[in-house]
């Protein structure tokens, strides 16, 4: 499969782009997800702009079954396994405007974390052959994602 770049994403739901590069992007829209899906094991890299509302990443098999974290004042970890969800709240340690994002999958188990912490470590049903990630908006305002970066494992 082709390695995927942040101009490869495509909207589900409808997005607007500020600004959009092959390693960065500044979008905003209304309960939509802008997504792209791997087959292979990877390793994503990126910083989210943190803000006070619900935004972040997402890594999702169906709609039933997906993980979500959202970069706020505080990291707010959302999971749903075939419907059935769970929520954690985790302060965040840093002031700083941006937060910095560790994806890994291998076969179907998800790993993520920022600079200072390991967020998640799962396996997601459904995961083993293709996998969609990327960001979720909730709002219709803008935030920014930096510094994307796709490695093959």
């Amino acid at each position: 499969m082709k390695k995927p770049t942040v101009r490869e994403m495509e909207w589900i739901g409808k997005g607007e782009w500020k600004n959009r590069d092959y390693r960065s992007i500044t979008a905003r829209a209304q309960d939509a997800l802008l997504l792209a899906v791997s087959d292979e094991d990877f390793k994503v890299t990126c910083r989210i702009e943190a803000g006070n509302f619900p935004h972040g990443l997402v890594i999702s098999q169906s709609e039933a079954t997906f993980i979500k974290v959202d970069i706020q004042d505080t990291i707010i970890i959302r999971t749903s396994i075939r419907g059935f969800g769970s929520c954690v709240m985790i302060p965040r340690s840093s002031d700083d405007k941006f937060e910095h994002c560790i994806i890994e999958r291998i076969g179907k188990d998800i790993s993520i974390a920022t600079e200072k912490a390991k967020l998640v470590d799962c396996s997601l049903p459904g995961c083993k052959d293709a996998v969609a990630f990327g960001l979720f908006y909730t709002q219709n305002r803008f935030f920014a994602m930096e510094d994307f970066s796709y490695s093959r494992k």
